[in-house]
């Protein structure tokens, strides 16, 4: 093959990497074919290829024992954007991996040598064994003022070892709120999972084994800067769609990074 033909063969596969997470819905008929294809592309000979894929997988929120699998081989991949996208990405299933890989950076590797989504996964991991070592990073960084700055004090704060229980008092607080506004003729609300993935679990009127919608409590949340009010009120859509019996509820993605590359300290 020649090198203007290799050249355009990169560009198309990259190409796919990158358009083949547009739109995908959760329940989408076209979901596990995407995310078969974006595993396949992980391993592609060329870095940006797989930068794409990993970030695919993780916008798709690919879960399933084989993706996560796709993304654990990228966590030492010779590329630092493709590894941390694969980071960032395994960080949001709760595979135990990714925390490992993490602690291992952060306590072996020059502070000057971290990346934003590296820290990005700290906040989405919230383990309490981090801490200590974000708070060691924040002591390296000293009086740095960038942006690093906003994401390194809320990885902290989410990581703190007491974050869980407030993360509970704050759930708790929510569930009754929000059954509150719902009102004793409207559907209910329950908690399901627990901190960092817990969810609201919204059950028709009719119905109360079967969930209409799971919402996450804790995308981009910070346990001590939560505005519950708020929240409560932005998991409810207008009362007129709750009389007509359609959905109501928003679905809250897990999370709404946008595409950014791995930027040095």
């Amino acid at each position: 093959m020649g090198g203007s033909d290799r050249a355009f063969d990169i560009e198309v596969r990259l190409a796919v990497a990158q358009s083949l997470p547009n739109g995908v819905e959760p329940d989408g008929p076209l979901r596990d074919a995407v995310i078969a294809a974006l595993m396949r592309l992980t391993h592609d000979e060329e870095f940006e290829v797989r930068n794409w894929a990993c970030f695919g997988l993780g916008d798709v929120g690919a879960a399933s024992p084989a993706a996560t699998d796709a993304l654990a081989a990228r966590l030492a991949d010779s590329d630092n954007d493709t590894r941390c996208e694969a980071l960032l990405a395994l960080a949001r299933t709760d595979d135990p991996r990714a925390g490992a890989a993490l602690r291992h950076r952060l306590a072996h590797d020059p502070a000057d040598q971290v990346f934003l989504l590296e820290v990005r996964a700290a906040a989405e991991i919230a383990d309490p064994g981090l801490h200590p070592l974000l708070l060691a990073l924040s002591q390296d960084w000293g009086d740095d003022d960038d942006e690093f700055t906003p994401v390194l004090a809320f990885a902290m704060s989410r990581c703190r070892p007491d974050a869980k229980d407030r993360a509970i008092a704050v759930e708790r607080e929510l569930v009754t709120r929000v059954n509150t506004l719902l009102g004793p003729q409207g559907p209910t609300a329950t908690l399901a999972g627990e901190y960092p993935r817990s969810a609201l679990a919204f059950h028709g009127v009719e119905s109360q084994t079967a969930s209409l919608v799971f919402d996450p409590i804790w995308p981009d949340e910070d346990p001590w800067d939560y505005s519950l009010e708020q929240q409560a009120r932005s998991m409810l859509k207008p009362k007129d769609a709750l009389t007509i019996g359609h959905p109501w509820l928003k679905i809250a993605r897990m999370s709404d990074q946008p595409r950014g590359v791995c930027l040095m300290a």
